[in-house]
Formats: C-alpha cells, sequence, structure tokens
C-alpha cells in the first residue's frame, strides 16, 4: 500500500501526524510506503526547518524503508503518475483556514481514496464514499483511517472508483457543455 503526500513542503502540511500515525499501526499494515513529493516552499522561511523535523521524526520512528522523498519541484505530468502509482492520498493539514487544495483535486480526479484532516475543500468533496475526513489534531481517527483503508480492500476499490466518477463531471467537455446549456436557458428566459 502506498500513501503519496503532495505539495510544496510548509510546516501547515502536518506530515507529523501522519507519520507518527504511521508509526503507531504499522504492525496493521503490512507492506507500505510513504511518499512526500515536492520541494520546501520557496516563499516560507520555515520549510528547510520542517522538512529537517520530517527526517528527524521519519528516523525516530525507524521508518526510513518507508518514507520516500521527492525532494524537488515536480511539474503535473510527472505528479499526475506518482499519484497513480499510489493507493491512497494524504493531506493532514494543522489550518482549518485551508480553503483549497489543487492536488486534492488531482488525486480524487486520478481516481485515489484519500485521507485528510478537516477543511474546506475536504468537506466540500469528499464523503465516506470517496475518502475519510478526520478532525484536527485527532490522534486515534487518523489512525482508524490508516488501518480501515490499508484493510478493507472492498472499501478501497469503492472508493477509487467514487472518486473516478465524480472527477468525470470536472472534465473541460462537460464543465464547457454545462456552461453553454445554462447561457442557453439565460437566453430563454430574457425572451
Amino acid at each position: 500500500l502506498t500513501f503519496i503526500t503532495a505539495g510544496l513542503l510548509r510546516p501547515t502540511k502536518g506530515i507529523e501526524a501522519f507519520l507518527t500515525a504511521l508509526a503507531n499501526v504499522r504492525n496493521h499494515l503490512g507492506s507500505f510506503s510513504y511518499v512526500i513529493c515536492d520541494m520546501n516552499h520557496p516563499r516560507n522561511a520555515e520549510s528547510v526547518e520542517y522538512r529537517e523535523r520530517i527526517l528527524q521524526l521519519v528516523s525516530q520512528h525507524g521508518l526510513q524503508a518507508n518514507v520516500m522523498f521527492v525532494d524537488r519541484y515536480v511539474a503535473a505530468d510527472e505528479l499526475v503518475r506518482w499519484i497513480q502509482a499510489s493507493d491512497v492520498g494524504v493531506f493532514t493539514y494543522t489550518a482549518a483556514e485551508q480553503s483549497s487544495s489543487g492536488v486534492l483535486a488531482l488525486v480524487i480526479a486520478c481516481g485515489r481514496p484519500v485521507i485528510t484532516s478537516d477543511f474546506q475543500a475536504a468537506r466540500a468533496l469528499l464523503s465516506p464514499a470517496n475518502g475519510f475526513v478526520i478532525p484536527m489534531g485527532d490522534a486515534l481517527g487518523l489512525e482508524r483511517a490508516i488501518v480501515t483503508i490499508a484493510q478493507d480492500h472492498s472499501l478501497r476499490r469503492a472508493m477509487m472508483a467514487n472518486n473516478w466518477r465524480m472527477a468525470r463531471d470536472w472534465m473541460w467537455p462537460i464543465v464547457a457543455r454545462r456552461h453553454v446549456e445554462t447561457v442557453e436557458a439565460m437566453d430563454v428566459i430574457k425572451r
């Protein structure tokens, strides 16, 4: 089972919570890996120190064989390949003010289930049918979500299918057609 977190690293990513949860439930997971994909945030002075803290935590928890860092900018086409090579997207933000996440939408569009902390975009896009939205700071809830998604293969497959289907409605030809239909309907109303 492969988990992935992607996007520019900064302290509000909350990766340390996910690493601690993985360490606490590793005996329930079998073989697993966790990919942390992208470089330090260029406009966040604390991101270098944050990466160092994450590296120390990986070592402290004995997860060196399980955690892989892709420590560079990853273009969209490569990021899609990383996500498609993974099983579960992880978004353990520490700030409820996180209002959006392009990577969250990308993970969903790639048909991957999600484990996320509770933030605005996650609440808008996720339900028990396609992912887990965990209250911020709920370590036990995070651990339960990891174990559930690791052990319940049929649930994971169903979440993948649900996310894949949901994201088809986001494709440009469908969105464009809906815009045209809306404009045409407005034109009819004006007459």
